[in-house]
């Protein structure tokens, strides 16, 4: 099964350069560093909140990995985070 890895506030997939390598030899085949939308070399898609910014937030970004996964054909995916 893949590893996606997601970095935190304020960091870009770039964070994880140095243990993709150790991550894929020694672990799990296949691993992917995603930029999270805004962050890093991603696009910069307009966000809008109304009232509930908590819940729009995770809503917006729980989404857009989503799309990702779906775009790519990923049935399943251990994630790894940062935060």
């Amino acid at each position: 099964m893949p590893l996606l890895l997601l970095h935190g506030y304020g960091n870009a997939a770039l964070y994880f350069y140095r243990t993709l390598t150790g991550l894929s030899i020694q672990h799990y085949g296949t691993v992917y560093a995603l930029d999270m939308l805004g962050w890093g070399i991603s696009s910069r898609p307009h966000f809008v909140t109304n009232d509930n910014h908590v819940r729009e937030a995770e809503k917006f970004f729980v989404e857009s990995v989503e799309a990702w996964r779906e775009a790519n054909k990923i049935d399943q995916f251990v994630l790894g985070a940062h935060s």
